[in-house]
């Protein structure tokens, strides 16, 4: 099998270091977002401002709630014929297209 990956990895060795360059990167912006946001969302609790709307962003603070679902997994070891008959009544199928997973090493 190595022999398959090395046409590939010479081929496409550029390819594979800009990508995982990139993933670092977008790292690093998601970080740095996660705490502009952070600080955004303390000025806005500060000042007891719910909404803000201007040319550059439309901000809303969103009130916590909380939900409701039911634990699937725990209803099948609890109850298994009621979790068999919800399945059977009421599936919810997801498709999920080929996709390519990618660790950075």
């Amino acid at each position: 099998m190595a022999n398959e990956l090395t046409p590939f990895e010479e081929k496409y060795n550029a390819t594979l270091q800009r990508y995982a360059d990139l993933e670092t990167t977008i790292k690093e912006l998601e970080d740095t977002r996660k705490k502009v946001r952070k600080e955004i969302q303390e000025a806005m609790e500060f000042y007891n401002i719910r909404s803000f709307d201007n040319k550059i962003l439309k901000l809303t603070l969103v009130a916590p709630s909380v939900s409701t679902t039911i634990d699937t997994s725990a209803l099948r070891i609890s109850d298994p014929d009621t979790y068999e008959s919800l399945i059977a009544r009421y599936p919810k199928k997801t498709e999920r297209k080929q996709s390519l997973r990618v660790t950075v090493r």
